[in-house]
């Protein structure tokens, strides 16, 4: 957002846009594992009282000019005013609060939970800003010693219809990236809450409290700190352009407000405006000239309190499993940080918006709410909650009788009232709650200069910190769409790079948020002819940055969107936030990994990887290479191993060698055909192994192949295994294939480019059984663990190896005589000259999620292909080709037109037309993309992959419905 504040003009956008666009999946969550005892809170307690008692008055509220004002002193507008001062020192900020202190409605009137990110869509701003935001509140705190209690959350289902709904939030906080989730029973439930009740419940040892005044109040000591400026008794009335007079040019937005006191009217100017106003965040967003909706219409919660001998009932946070229409109903058991424990609360329409009792009420307020369509419209579809909801807020035994579900042996005499919060609800106006965070831009001279913050409900304030970086600077979230409002998290200010810019906004908005919304079209299919008509493909005249963005744009529109969880067509898919970065930053740094003068960071990045993923294989001692592809990582192999069996091979080539052959899997990959041709090898030399009924390599034929081969004096030097093939996902048994090569001497290669992966999960490692014995292996992380095409590497066992077989030794980048550590010029392993930088992709999503993230990632998408196979097997029309070992799913659609019909050759000739009809249908819908082929005696079958990192099982059962729709009339 302040890039160029006063120099360059404000990027604009129309707040009353209401284009839908998809969440996006993502996050990692890293909390520190210290807890703060109660007893820690004693000790604090004259610093805490030190930060409750800071007040924020200044008394010269007339004039004054900033470069960005933020209205609102609650805790996303002093985490954002915090954040900004931060980054931007040199600036000036202004924060303007209408009451007499900040934190002074939701930001002190809330449950005070610091929440891990279970309940919210993969891929919401909600998501990624929580988990982000968790991990940089409980840093904050140890940093400036805020008391807070990581007391843990059990998430408890008492009724059996409550299950699949808790499992699915376990699958949905995994997705989120929530550390440490579990699943108990309800003798676990009995061991973290003696008194608590549960057929099952979800357990997040990280979810926590504190006090957010405190941490509020913080937020602005450390701004005022900075030299930002905090104003109270400030309530905004007006936005308006400010006159050309004076400094009005340079500071062209006015706003102007009320107080009391003797200057009730105030005004300040300033260059950009952050509005966070809560309870009248669209009434604020009105005065800039956006639409009001989505509107804010207030609810009370009422609490009670446990009787202060009775807060042993629990020892941390007990909530229920959500019921999906009302996400924040529900009551719950909350300890507090000074000790107390709130019990609920119920929701009820609050006719006053910061009305904290029954009896507050304010005749603006009530109007605005009861006269808006959508809470008519709410209230109408939900009349029995509603009622219900109000009945709790008189009686308290009714209260209880909800939460002895939980804990049974509370009593109606063990509680009594407590304090009430309101909560900020938006609606739009078909009364649709709008739950993930809202953000608009307006448009014009005024509107585009202010950014508002028009939803952010709970976990704002979990969130604050990821929230305040968001609107302070951008991030990938930026261009999110949430419940068809624009949900643009910063004001971004035009610089003279305007043609990345508009591409780099175009790429996040149209492809990364976009493109993967599983509600957008995997592809926009047009056939050849017709799309060359339809873009402007010609080289020969100078184009405008205009035309070319609207080139860009077509480019996104007819491509196809791989990073869309409906996308199961190839080996590969989805995109990460961290590998994306990545590639991103490759590009721009633009280098040739050769030698560690113009390659440093890259040069040990690599070396890292290579040292990480050896030891995953087993190779204790090894040496491994990136390379363009797995392809040319499997010629690497067949290179590699003619050298050490025959190293005069380099200088005098082919010449006087025996002739050479070659043992693959027929189910093995093309690339070995190709890389016995490119190496002179010959076709004629490539001897195919039998695979076995589950696509495996026939071990006993392995060996016979050997036999007969040196019968007829033939030299075999190589064998070809394959972890994961591509077609059935079959992992050939490395043992036994192991014990034939060292029995008659052969370099044993493993094809591992798919399938390798299997390595970083503890469950599925043992499909690679045997890898520590090969002597190199093909792994290519652009597959099944998410990184972007194409990151592929050669590994083997043998140390030195790898130089003298590809080096040339050239005196213009390899000398000896340089005045650092040579051995890091690794340039000449490879049998490339210039070579690109393919590690930091994968470093950074390694660094982002860690093993743990990856092993998560890997573990649901086995999970995912076991529950797709179940699904085709449980299925009327569907039939299992194969049964799946990686996360291949290979079946046949069967039409309801040809279930009874007898099987005969005729019948399977035409079942053989049915997949590509189905995915000529899904392509020109552009619903989803999924491959399909005969093989052998099977005629065409769907080979349906699973490697998107986004992937859930809800996409499983898209897949089989979608299938079933688009095939049941054939």
């Amino acid at each position: 957002m302040l890039r160029d504040i006063g120099k360059s003009r404000c990027v604009t956008r129309d707040c009353t846009r209401r284009n839908m666009a998809a969440p996006m999946k993502f996050a990692r969550l890293s909390c520190q594992t210290q807890i703060k005892s109660f007893c820690a809170f004693s000790c604090n307690k004259k610093n805490l009282n030190g930060i409750h008692k800071a007040r924020f008055i200044h008394n010269d509220h007339n004039g004054g000019e900033y470069d960005v004002a933020v209205i609102g002193g609650g805790i996303v507008g002093m985490a954002t005013a915090r954040e900004m001062k931060v980054r931007h020192p040199n600036l000036l900020f202004i924060v303007l609060e209408k009451e007499k202190e900040i934190s002074h409605h939701q930001s002190g009137h809330n449950s005070g939970v610091i929440h891990a990110g279970i309940y919210y869509t993969p891929g919401s701003l909600k998501a990624k800003l929580c988990v982000q935001g968790v991990e940089l509140l409980y840093d904050y705190c140890d940093k400036n010693n805020i008391p807070y209690n990581k007391c843990g959350k059990l998430i408890v289902a008492v009724e059996k219809e409550e299950i699949p709904r808790l499992e699915g939030l376990l699958e949905r906080g995994n997705q989120n990236g929530v550390k440490d989730l579990r699943m108990l029973g309800p003798k676990e439930i009995k061991e973290i809450e003696p008194n608590c009740e549960g057929l099952k419940a979800v357990h997040s040892p990280h979810t926590g409290i504190i006090d957010y005044k405190v941490v509020t109040q913080s937020y602005g000591q450390t701004f005022e700190k900075l030299g930002g400026h905090v104003y109270t008794d400030f309530e905004v009335t007006d936005f308006s352009v400010t006159k050309e007079s004076g400094h009005g040019i340079d500071y062209p937005v006015t706003i102007r407000g009320s107080g009391e006191g003797k200057a009730s009217s105030r005004e300040v100017k300033c260059k950009y405006v952050v509005t966070c106003g809560g309870l009248f965040s669209d009434r604020l967003a009105e005065l800039s000239g956006c639409n009001r909706e989505p509107r804010i219409v207030p609810f009370r919660g009422d609490y009670l309190l446990l009787k202060p001998e009775k807060t042993n009932l629990v020892n941390g946070n007990i909530y229920p499993v959500p019921n999906p229409l009302f996400p924040f109903l529900g009551v719950h058991f909350t300890p507090r940080i000074n000790g107390d424990v709130w019990l609920g609360p119920n929701a009820v329409l609050a006719f006053k918006r910061e009305g904290y009792r029954l009896t507050d009420f304010s005749a603006t307020d009530a109007k605005d709410a009861v006269s808006f369509r959508g809470l008519r419209k709410l209230a109408m579809r939900n009349l029995g909650f509603g009622i219900k909801e109000m009945y709790r807020g008189f009686n308290i035994a009714a209260q209880v009788k909800l939460l002895q579900r939980y804990v049974p042996s509370l009593k109606v005499s063990d509680v009594t009232r407590g304090p009430s919060g309101v909560r900020a609800q938006a609606l739009d106006r078909d009364g649709n709650l709008v739950d993930d965070f809202v953000f608009d831009v307006g448009v014009g001279e005024l509107g585009s200069r202010i950014l508002h913050v028009r939803n952010a409900p709970s976990p704002a304030a979990t969130s604050s910190l990821a929230i305040a970086k968001m609107s302070t600077h951008g991030n990938d979230m930026s261009n999110n769409k949430s419940n068809g409002y624009s949900s643009n998290g910063s004001l971004v200010v035009e610089t003279h790079h305007h043609f990345l810019d508009e591409l780099y906004k175009m790429m996040v908005k149209d492809v990364y948020d976009g493109g993967r919304n599983r509600d957008s079209k995997v592809v926009e299919f047009k056939h050849p002819k017709e799309l060359e008509a339809l873009m402007d493909l010609g080289l020969n005249k100078e184009t405008s940055d205009d035309n070319l963005l609207k080139i860009c744009q077509d480019i996104i529109k007819y491509s196809v969107k791989t990073g869309n969880p409906h996308f199961f067509n190839q080996l590969w898919s989805g995109l990460d936030d961290y590998s994306l970065g990545g590639a991103w930053l490759t590009e721009v740094l633009n280098t040739s990994v050769y030698t560690y003068e113009v390659s440093p960071v890259f040069t040990l990045m690599e070396k890292t990887l290579i040292e990480k993923m050896l030891n995953l294989i087993g190779f204790k001692d090894g040496d491994a290479i990136f390379t363009p592809g797995g392809s040319m990582a499997n010629m690497y192999a067949l290179n590699v191993a003619r050298y050490k069996r025959f190293p005069d091979v380099k200088k005098t080539g082919l010449y006087g060698l025996p002739k050479l052959c070659v043992l693959t899997s027929e189910k093995g990959h093309y690339s070995i055909k190709k890389g016995m041709a490119f190496l002179g090898l010959g076709l004629d030399n490539l001897v195919n192994v039998k695979a076995d009924s589950k696509g495996k390599m026939d071990v006993q034929d392995l060996e016979d192949k050997i036999l007969q081969l040196q019968s007829e004096s033939k030299v075999p030097y190589f064998v070809n295994a394959t972890a994961g093939t591509t077609v059935y996902g079959a992992y050939d048994p490395l043992d036994k294939i192991a014990d034939i090569c060292q029995k008659y001497g052969l370099w044993m290669h493993v094809d591992g480019a798919w399938g390798g992966s299997a390595l970083l999960s503890k469950k599925y490692r043992g499909l690679m059984k045997g890898i520590d014995r090969v002597d190199s292996m093909t792994w290519n992380p652009h597959k099944m663990m998410g990184s972007p095409l194409q990151t592929a590497a050669f590994f083997t066992r043998h140390k030195n190896l790898l130089p003298p077989c590809h080096s040339a030794n050239a005196a213009y980048l390899f000398q000896q005589d340089k005045f650092y550590d040579v051995s890091y010029d690794t340039g000449d392993k490879s049998i490339q000259c210039g070579r690109k930088n393919d590690s930091l992709k994968l470093w950074l999503m390694w660094k982002a999620k860690g093993d743990q993230g990856f092993e998560r990632d890997i573990d649901n998408l086995f999970e995912c292909s076991r529950y797709l196979a179940n699904l085709v097997k449980e299925r009327d029309g569907f039939e299992l080709v194969i049964e799946p070992e990686c996360t291949n799913v290979c079946f046949w659609y069967i039409p309801a037109s040809m279930r009874d019909q007898t099987r005969d050759a005729d019948w399977w000739e035409r079942l053989g037309k049915v997949a590509p009809k189905i995915k000529e249908g899904m392509t020109k819908a552009g619903t989803m993309l999924i491959g399909y082929q005969p093989d052998e005696e099977h005629v065409n079958f769907f080979r349906m992959i699973i490697t998107n990192l986004e992937i859930l099982k809800s996409d499983m059962d898209f897949v089989v419905n979608e299938i079933d729709r688009l095939g049941k009339n054939l």
